[in-house]
């Protein structure tokens, strides 16, 4: 079984994020698969054709719904104990304004983000952001256009491997989230910082994937992003 996907979706984030029984936690980007401790919701819409809510399946739930942007959230100055926010900072116009209403809002919580290098790799055309953990903080990078597309042919490729429930444990295992991922945790505050497009310079915490500041070709990286290749994965598989 994947150390992600647990029999006890409530058990597992209860001790993966530390959230108790009565605590208020807010999961703003529900979709239509909301996080299992959530005691409110937020998005800002409440069903679409897109993967977030299941090509079109809308979500269903009990609990007190918002329907807003996460820049400009309805609630009260640290209303919740918790804020779980995945995979809607890259979508956002302001990351900066979503940064300060999520702090506002909430006493701690958990922000998720495709890492750089894989939104480089299968980057989504409605994605704004490469957004990396540096130093402490957020740091988002808008996308320039010769960001925005399938650099390697594999944006697709990888979409019947995540059908295969094996895959899928692999994709989730612990190590190989953190390699993917941004997974950030915070309380008080989220220090985050925004390179607009026009102050770009093709830099950073992956240098050789971003280019150099010339625009010659990126030089090959001493290593790589392992977890994610192939001959890991096969290896992976027989053991």
């Amino acid at each position: 079984m994947s150390d992600w996907v647990e029999a006890d979706p409530w058990g597992a984030a209860r001790k993966r994020f530390a959230i108790e029984r009565g605590e208020k936690v807010l999961d703003v980007g529900c979709g239509a698969s909301p996080f299992a401790p959530a005691t409110h919701l937020c998005d800002v819409v409440c069903g679409d054709d897109g993967s977030r809510f299941l090509q079109g399946s809308p979500l269903t739930t009990d609990l007190p719904f918002f329907q807003a942007s996460v820049e400009a959230l309805p609630v009260a100055d640290k209303a919740f104990d918790f804020v779980y926010c995945t995979h809607v900072l890259e979508h956002v116009a302001d990351p900066a304004a979503a940064c300060r209403e999520l702090s506002r809002v909430g006493r701690r919580g958990y922000v998720e983000c495709p890492a750089a290098w894989i939104e480089r790799l299968f980057h989504a055309p409605e994605h704004r952001w490469l957004v990396d953990h540096e130093q402490g903080r957020l740091t988002f990078r808008e996308l320039l256009d010769e960001e925005c597309h399938d650099l390697l042919g594999l944006q697709y490729e990888i979409l019947p491997l995540l059908e295969e429930a094996e895959f899928r444990a692999y994709w989730n295992r612990a190590e190989v989230r953190r390699a993917r991922l941004v997974e950030f945790y915070w309380e008080g505050r989220i220090d985050c910082v925004v390179i607009p497009r026009a102050e770009r310079k093709n830099r950073g915490s992956l240098r050789w994937f971003y280019g150099a500041p010339d625009g010659s070709p990126p030089a090959p990286p001493n290593g790589g992003p392992a977890p994610l290749s192939a001959p890991l994965w096969r290896a992976w598989r027989r053991s």
